[in-house]
């Protein structure tokens, strides 16, 4: 198994540099990831820095909490996309989640779902799985699978580590009819590897793997 096909290597801290971001990009470039995933402000840099042949950008939406309106989220990915990203990590809105408020939910992802389609972009839509309940959790992969969105994430990995639990049961909700990107906490190949035999078809790290 070729893991680094399967990674977005990732840089989140709100304290970046260019500096740091073009080290990254680098590493990328040269691992031979399949993405890398840096924060908005950072894409029209990176755009220009690579041919998206060899590295494809993807950035957050969203984050990390998920409280912005998803009018507001719409219009982020849209921007994103402009400046070249082709992925999208959005954080959902658990606010809504959590106050039973699921036509809200829905309405957001697909928003979220249909903008993306429309720009040529991928969605991966982020639960945070240690601040869900099961019954939670099942009902947004039932409307994720409704609204054809490409990816189900686990975490933003601020609230903690994704356990391989948590990638075994989320498949069995999943099924083949979303895919799953693990991450929060994955820092080694050996639990990359872990996390691709349960289930994921995605690995998000920050580590060189």
């Amino acid at each position: 198994m070729n893991v680094k096909t399967y990674i977005d290597y990732t840089l989140l801290k709100p304290d970046l540099t260019f500096e740091q971001i073009d080290k990254v990009v680098f590493e990328a470039i040269i691992n031979k990831y399949y993405s890398i995933c840096i924060p908005p402000y950072f894409i029209d840099r990176v755009k220009r820095a690579v041919d998206e042949k060899d590295l494809v950008i993807t950035t957050v939406i969203g984050f990390p909490n998920g409280f912005e309106s998803y009018k507001g989220k719409v219009e982020e990915i849209k921007e994103a996309v402009s400046n070249g990203a082709k992925e999208m990590d959005a954080v959902l809105n658990l606010s809504a989640v959590k106050n039973n408020k699921w036509n809200y939910v829905e309405n957001e992802i697909d928003s979220l779902t249909s903008i993306c389609r429309l720009k040529n972009a991928k969605l991966k839509l982020i639960v945070e799985n240690q601040l869900v309940t099961e019954e939670e959790l099942d009902q947004i992969v039932k409307l994720c699978i409704k609204h054809n969105v490409d990816f189900i994430k686990t975490a933003t990995g601020v609230n903690g580590k994704t356990s391989l639990e948590f990638i075994r049961s989320l498949k069995r909700l999943c099924g083949d009819d979303l895919l799953i990107k693990a991450a929060g906490g994955i820092s080694t190949k050996e639990e990359a590897i872990a996390m691709i035999e349960n289930g994921a078809s995605r690995i998000g790290t920050s580590s060189l793997i």
